[in-house]
């Protein structure tokens, strides 16, 4: 839905199962309209449409996508970004670190996402425009170190990137990154500069800068953890809540040495280590700033707030908790409800 005459806001409906086309398009069914006649009842409502590589397979086959664009249009629907993130299932089994697989050195993600904006550009309405989030190049968690990471960056990714790149469009190397600038934007998840202890306004102005471009600014809240009362083991207690098997929960550390970075939320509970203050990968809703002995980053997204109220940083807000099904049971509601108080908040503040 189009807010302030210039945000395009939606939700990401990888909440949804959704493996394959069928399962995919009946969840899109099932709360779509639902969720659109709540909050968006007097004009077309936008899809942060998320598809697993089988699912966009499928979609691609026999007449399944101007079918599924005419029931969009039905419907009052549109897609204006996608998720084109997780390539395999994303719900009901363990996802942890595998939610990187495939990572950009391999084929099976470029022709992936190469086939996502194919169908975007099939749905996408005339005169808006789209984009696709995607993988980071790679997970740093499998390379020996940060050197090795960076390395395998700049040695072997980028010089493979460039070739590919100039022999796609047929262009020069100056003229390639030229293009890359200007269609290659950045994914701001605030969940996860947040955990980078970043603030909105100083990442804003670097990125600035440096000339990257934001497409889309994913709105999510991450956990905060404040060991500022002597019940510690209080505090330790409402955390260990949050320790499920499906995802990856990387927790950081703001040190004096920098950020610190735990691979996944077992190992602190385990360790306990003494801090003041620790901050977790884990999507939690987005209009409380607290729960029980533990907050939400919901400081980092009213910031991000005021900066958009005076600059146009990106048309595109997708809302994007992915948790409901994996949160403690006191924090849990029906999904369709659940949503609509996101978007509601977020409406409101905007």
């Amino acid at each position: 839905m189009l807010i302030a005459d210039k945000y395009h806001l939606t939700y990401c409906t990888n909440i949804h199962p959704g493996q394959d086309w069928a399962s995919t398009f009946e969840s899109l069914v099932e709360y779509l309209p639902i969720i659109k006649n709540k909050i968006s009842k007097g004009q077309p409502f936008g899809i942060g449409l998320r598809l697993s590589n089988k699912a966009s397979e499928e979609l691609a086959m026999s007449d399944n996508l101007p079918k599924f664009n005419s029931w969009l249009i039905k419907n009052g629907l549109y897609v204006f970004t996608m998720n084109g993130f997780p390539y395999g299932n994303f719900h009901n089994e363990v996802v942890k670190d595998k939610v990187h697989e495939p990572d950009w050195t391999t084929r099976d993600r470029v022709n992936y996402t190469i086939r996502l904006f194919e169908q975007l550009a099939f749905l996408l309405p005339e005169g808006i425009s789209g984009g696709i989030s995607t993988s980071p190049i790679s997970y740093k968690h499998w390379h020996k170190n940060t050197e090795d990471f960076l390395n395998f960056y700049h040695n072997f990714l980028i010089p493979i990137a460039k070739k590919e790149l100039i022999k796609y469009l047929d262009v020069s190397e100056d003229r390639a990154k030229e293009l890359v600038l200007r269609y290659c934007t950045l994914c701001y998840d605030i969940c996860h500069f947040s955990l980078a202890y970043e603030e909105p306004a100083y990442t804003f102005e670097k990125l600035k800068n440096a000339g990257i471009k934001i497409g889309k600014i994913q709105v999510s809240a991450a956990l905060k953890v404040k060991f500022d009362t002597s019940d510690k083991d209080k505090i330790w207690e409402s955390l260990a809540q949050f320790d499920e098997p499906t995802y990856l929960h990387q927790v950081t550390e703001n040190t004096n040495e920098g950020v610190k970075t735990y691979n996944d939320l077992p190992f602190v509970l385990k360790n306990k280590p003494d801090v003041s203050e620790l901050r977790a990968h884990f999507h939690v809703p987005i209009f409380l700033e607290s729960f029980e002995e533990l907050y939400s980053t919901q400081d980092h997204i009213l910031k991000v707030i005021t900066i958009l109220r005076e600059n146009m940083i990106t048309e595109h807000l997708e809302v994007e908790t992915y948790t409901w099904e994996v949160l403690p049971g006191y924090l849990k509601k029906e999904l369709s409800e659940s949503i609509i108080r996101e978007m509601n908040w977020l409406i409101d503040k905007l």
